[in-house]
């Protein structure tokens, strides 16, 4: 996969674990999960050198590598390979000068930072926070979203990021049948098959098609135009809800199309440039309307 780099800065606290009582090999797992994303992406993840001699009340944090400290960690435990695979061999850099506290890392780094990295600790604020594939996500998608240059729109010309909102669509048919496992090839189907057609007439289907369609324009960049939607739902006395996306620095536009739930695709003066279904497929042949019917009546009238 193309990469969107970033960079992380692992954070020290969270591995500095005072009771050890406590079995984090899931939290490392998901840990581990989340530098395997980053990784995919070739995120640059820092670690600075006074990491490995980080003083506990248990000693010093490399002693974990070669001591037995608890039940669940130990030579050879599956939280010991976890803690060597995605911090001793996954760091890309280490910063270029000592410091015991996120804040004086964060300078060594200034204008590259966007983001930390660490096993299941609360920091504020959460969204820059990353401590499993999903959070890995919503971290991404907000860094590409304020640098929408990044945006690699070969995959894509409309849905750039579309593995990760199939990969949604897929959750969401599972969820209707019952966790049964949907491949991506099938995804798109199984969610208008399955999902879709299920959604109740009036206000509570509006409410659902709301929720995904913003899901899925949010896992692709866009963000909601409240302000126009506002607008455009004035000029023609029906619900409307669009999302922008900046594209070679001209606005692109998905307006929600309730009937169908898709999208109508329109460009920067808000002519209609086709429907799309949620997977990323022309919804039919030719659905380019130069009627105006299906335009942003406030961005071309």
């Amino acid at each position: 996969m193309a990469a969107y780099q970033s960079h992380l800065l692992v954070h020290l606290e969270s591995f500095a674990w005072q009771d050890l009582d406590t079995d984090r090999t899931v939290d490392l797992e998901k840990y581990g999960q989340a530098v395997v994303s980053a990784r995919d992406h070739m995120d640059e993840i820092y670690l600075h050198p006074d990491f490995w001699t980080l003083s506990l009340p248990w000693g010093l944090f490399s002693t974990l590598l070669s001591e037995q400290k608890a039940d669940w960690l130990f030579p050879g435990s599956k939280a010991q390979r976890l803690l060597c695979d995605f911090l001793m061999f996954s760091v890309s850099q280490v910063s270029p000068k000592p410091a015991r506290i996120v804040d004086e890392l964060k300078k060594d780094f200034e204008g590259q930072n966007c983001g930390l990295i660490g096993c299941s600790m609360p920091v504020s604020p959460v969204e820059e926070w990353v401590f499993d594939k999903s959070s890995w996500l919503d971290f991404h998608l907000m860094f590409v979203c304020k640098r929408p240059e990044l945006i690699q729109w070969n995959r894509h010309q409309f849905l750039p990021n579309l593995e990760y909102s199939m990969q949604f669509l897929a959750t969401e048919a599972e969820r209707v049948l019952s966790d049964q496992v949907i491949s991506m090839a099938e995804a798109g189907q199984c969610f208008y098959d399955e999902v879709v057609k299920r959604l109740p007439k009036g206000q509570g289907g509006e409410g659902e098609m709301i929720r995904l369609s913003r899901e899925v324009a949010r896992r692709n960049f866009y963000e909601e135009d409240f302000d126009l939607s506002s607008r455009e739902q004035q000029r023609r006395g029906s619900q409307r809800k669009i999302f922008k996306v900046k594209k070679a620095e001209i606005w692109q536009y998905l307006s929600l199309d309730f009937e169908k739930c898709a999208f109508e695709v329109c460009d920067q003066n808000g002519r209609h440039q086709g429907e799309f279904r949620f997977d990323g497929k022309e919804n039919g042949r030719n659905t380019k309307d130069s009627s105006g019917k299906h335009d942003i009546w406030v961005l071309t009238k």
